[in-house]
């Protein structure tokens, strides 16, 4: 029979903006050492925010929050701004967030170190540069700015992160971090907690590998030594990406664990990426991931990596190049993993137009599973394989 669609948590709507206010922090300018998050260190050598906090910085390069003491180990896990509780009516500005994840040089065995990690309603971050993210922990994911709704009874709503600088991930990661990922996730009795009305805007993303604060040459590194998403926002309900620059990474845009209603990408350059847009949904044994209502991707410029890295590439001696990769596995007429995707106006092309290096070749679009699909006044240049349709 024909899927219905999940019922929404209607406690989500009650959850509006307010500006209370429990407590402001102002922060000068200088580095500050801390624990952040960690209590394994000893609790009263830990810090997380709480409800109705302000934290303003000098800003961005001038107030600086940097993690010390990393050790190996889930319970040294670091997160410089960071918490398991929910914070509602936070505030977050003008600061950078140092990870600093290869503190102790080449002894990095089971570090693991993300910028921001918390959940919340009615959260703001603005003006806030995050770096040296990464995780020598197999198995752990971790990302610069991570915003999840584990544990979250009813689920999060009302999340903005604007002007943010984001990503300079330290090379050599036991798992591939990610700049900025926001998602909702499924709760014991798989159902979905969304992460509703969700802004991410006008955010710089860099994924190229540094060495500290030093970006190393790619060629001497495999292709996928970078950041693995720029932007992964799954799991939301009325979600908008827009007016962002994302460079150097895997995947421009990224998903594939939770379902979502209604998102809008629009307006943003991904440069020198792998891949433009990878989105992969479907059932599990628990649940079945789909992306409801419509997934629109509009007048937004995407930029393949011609380049081909000798040390491996995405295929080990061939680099495929993806515009657009959706993959689900129920297909039509009366079930679908894709309800509605609205494709339009966007480019696809290598980066500043210049022919791909010898072993690499680009594809211009895949899509399954998908219920309607509208590709509309697209321009791809320099593609090798055409748009595949399995539905």
């Amino acid at each position: 029979s024909a899927y219905q669609p999940q019922a929404r948590w209607t406690t989500n709507a009650t959850k509006t903006a307010t500006n209370d206010t429990t407590l402001t922090i102002y922060i000068g300018a200088g580095v500050y050492e801390t624990h952040g998050d960690c209590t394994a260190h000893g609790q009263a050598l830990s810090w997380a925010p709480g409800n109705g906090w302000r934290i303003f910085g000098a800003g961005k390069d001038v107030t600086t929050l940097k993690a010390v003491d990393l050790r190996g180990g889930w319970p040294y896990r670091v997160n410089v701004i960071g918490g398991n509780g929910a914070n509602g009516n936070l505030e977050i500005a003008d600061l950078t967030l140092d990870a600093n994840i290869h503190e102790g040089g080449t002894n990095m065995n089971g570090q693991y170190a993300q910028g921001i990690y918390f959940k919340g309603s009615n959260v703001q971050i603005r003006r806030v540069k995050v770096k040296n993210c990464g995780s020598h922990m197999t198995g752990a994911e971790p990302a610069a700015i991570n915003m999840q709704t584990f544990g979250s009874q009813f689920g999060e709503s009302n999340l903005i992160l604007e002007d943010c600088d984001v990503g300079y991930p330290q090379y050599g990661n036991a798992y591939r971090p990610d700049a900025i990922v926001v998602s909702g996730v499924y709760g014991t009795d798989q159902t979905m907690r969304y992460y509703s009305n969700v802004v991410v805007r006008n955010c710089y993303v860099d994924g190229a590998a540094y060495d500290g604060n030093t970006a190393i040459n790619p060629a001497l590194l495999p292709a996928t030594e970078r950041a693995a998403q720029g932007v992964g926002v799954g799991g939301t309900w009325g979600a908008v990406v827009e007016d962002n620059l994302i460079l150097n990474t895997v995947s421009g845009y990224y998903l594939d664990s939770a379902s979502m209603h209604d998102l809008t990408i629009r307006n943003n350059h991904f440069r020198n990426v792998l891949y433009g847009v990878v989105v992969g949904l479907g059932t599990t044994t628990q649940q079945t991931r789909r992306i409801e209502d419509a997934f629109r991707l509009e007048n937004n410029l995407v930029e393949l990596d011609p380049h081909f890295y000798t040390k491996g590439d995405t295929y080990g001696t061939y680099g495929w190049r993806y515009c657009l990769n959706f993959t689900g596995d129920l297909k039509g007429p009366d079930d679908y993993i894709f309800n509605k995707l609205i494709i339009t106006n966007n480019t696809f092309q290598f980066t500043d137009q210049r022919s791909p290096d010898t072993n690499v070749a680009g594809i211009t679009a895949v899509f399954t599973g998908f219920r309607t699909t509208e590709l509309v006044n697209n321009t791809f240049r320099g593609m090798s394989r055409p748009v595949t349709w399995d539905n």
